[in-house]
């Protein structure tokens, strides 16, 4: 079977059971539901928490498949075997304060602190992509790897970020990644706001 609560759940287990994993993992949604849910985490780099061990699903594949070069955009760089939440109590520099806390589900708050730079027709779309803005275990799960793959690296700074502070991202990518951050100016959502800028310096990085 395909099914993932037949797949996951224990031999015997119930319907209610089986019927609350789908509904508690978003399984009993579409599949283009389901696929479009997981292209909006993607893009920010979260590629969801791996059923079988309970982690983010990141580090698990870049620990087992060796990228060509890993390339992190105004992003949280996990250091090996503490979490998200940890790492912040230890440096709360990494956060702006006034984001901490903070629901992006609330669309006040997405605009003020996510889609501040984005071009206004595009706002109504780019407010349908916040189904899941983060996941909860990603921050709470203490990061699985023991080192970072030990390949090129890249960070692209966000400088108007207000989400990850752009004077975390820069310290970062020199003392957590060794490399000399890229800086692209807006913020945290590139991707939205300036597509086209965010594509020049990925193919910059690619030629690298």
């Amino acid at each position: 079977s395909g099914d993932p609560a037949e797949l996951m759940l224990p031999p015997g287990a119930t319907p209610e059971q089986m019927a609350s994993f789908r509904r508690e993992w978003g399984f009993d949604d579409p599949i283009y539901v389901q696929y479009g849910r997981f292209l909006s985490r993607a893009v920010r780099g979260d590629l969801g928490t791996s059923l079988r061990h309970g982690q983010p699903a990141l580090p698990l594949i870049a620990e087992r498949w060796s990228p060509r070069r890993m390339v992190f955009l105004a992003a949280v760089v996990p250091r090996p075997s503490i979490s998200v939440m940890e790492q912040h109590r230890n440096d709360p520099s990494m956060f702006n304060r006034a984001w901490v806390r903070q629901n992006p589900q609330d669309e006040k708050v997405a605009l003020e602190f996510v889609y501040h730079d984005c071009p206004p027709d595009r706002l109504e779309w780019v407010l349908s992509t916040r189904l899941v803005f983060y996941n909860r275990k990603a921050l709470e799960e203490p990061c699985p790897l023991r080192a970072w793959p030990s390949v090129p690296s890249s960070y692209i700074i966000c400088r108007d970020d207000r989400t990850i502070t752009p004077e975390w991202q820069r310290k970062a990518a020199r003392e957590l990644l060794g490399v000399e951050p890229i800086e692209l100016p807006g913020g945290h959502c590139p991707h939205v706001s300036r597509p086209e800028a965010l594509a020049d310096v990925l193919e910059g990085v690619d030629s690298r």
